[in-house]
């Protein structure tokens, strides 16, 4: 009699996923999925530190740790997810998720590549707000990505932005001409493309969100790429009572101090949407149409004047109420 022994040798592999916890703001809570039977819980670390871990009826695992408030700085959390399978292979899995609290003040936050940075002003930081940004691995990433990297982007929570923020992808030396940035719309199950604004220097590619989720770059159609300007807004003319705000869009290309101000038609000045040092990139900053006191200006032409680097850049804009 001959007794064949089928011998397990594939190690056991694992999907992640990092998100707010749902109620206290200073966890993150780590989501943990294997693609077999595990022998044992699997053995979590984050930045070295072993984590407890919680098996949940579905068979997955749920994991808490604590990035504490009041640190301004960027942060890279190390997790590291090792587990066994009954045959004793062992599967690992690390991910790199860069953590920053913009609840005080904005500032920037870059994927631990860098491929991607999120540009986030100071008007548009508030209470609760963290930003946590990591690569999808290639299990997790939905389908149709055509091989190029998947970005996680949260802010708050996964709910909509009360002040735009920015995406700067840096994708290296491209010679793609139809390149842009595409988000998940995960109600439609489909890859929707965001206008992207094409620096032909240095081929970065920006775009203003005022929803976040996942990101990656990919094939856009001609009116969905636009030459990047050091200053611009839209909608142009702007109308209050049609759109809520006005998007000022600039570019800074050296670090340092920044202020962007907006004067009336007779050289006063009515507003200063920025003044904060910011880092190179695509910076977005939003209008309401209401001076610094929140009363509401009247209709004609304003000025937003963008000044950095020891040079100032001047724009119009058209008020219609």
């Amino acid at each position: 009699m001959e007794v064949l022994i089928q011998q397990d040798e594939v190690p056991p592999e694992f999907t992640l996923s990092v998100g707010r916890h749902p109620v206290f703001s200073e966890l993150l809570e780590l989501r943990i999925a294997a693609s077999e039977q595990l022998r044992e819980d699997p053995e979590v670390e984050v930045d070295d530190e072993l984590q407890e871990v919680e098996r949940l009826d579905d068979g997955t695992y749920r994991v808490n740790f604590l990035h504490p408030p009041g640190n301004q700085e960027e942060r890279m959390a190390d997790i590291e997810v090792t587990g066994f399978d009954p045959g004793g292979n062992e599967g690992q899995r690390v991910l790199i998720v860069a953590l920053k609290w913009m609840d005080e003040m904005g500032g920037n936050v870059r994927s631990p590549d860098p491929q991607l940075m999120l540009n986030v002003t100071d008007a548009a930081a508030g209470p609760g707000q963290m930003a946590v940004l990591y690569q999808l691995g290639e299990a997790e990433t939905p389908p149709g990505n055509e091989g190029q990297p998947v970005y996680s982007v949260d802010l708050l929570r996964g709910r909509k932005l009360d002040h735009p923020v920015t995406l700067n992808f840096f994708p290296g030396a491209n010679e793609d001409p139809a390149l842009g940035i595409l988000r998940w719309d995960e109600l439609g199950g489909v890859w929707e493309e965001i206008p992207t604004q094409v620096d032909p220097v240095t081929d970065w590619l920006a775009a203003t969100v005022g929803e976040l989720g996942l990101f990656r770059l990919g094939r856009v159609e001609p009116e969905n790429r636009q030459a990047a300007m050091k200053l611009g807004s839209y909608p142009n003319p702007f109308s209050p009572s049609r759109v809520p705000t006005a998007k000022i869009v600039y570019q800074i290309d050296s670090p340092g101090k920044v202020q962007l101000q907006l004067f009336n038609s007779l050289g006063h000045r009515v507003r200063t949407l920025v003044d904060e040092f910011q880092e190179v990139g695509v910076w977005t900053a939003a209008w309401n149409g209401r001076d610094a006191e929140g009363t509401s200006l009247s209709s004609g032409m304003y000025f937003y004047q963008l000044q950095e680097g020891g040079r100032r850049h001047h724009r119009a804009l058209i008020l219609v109420r």
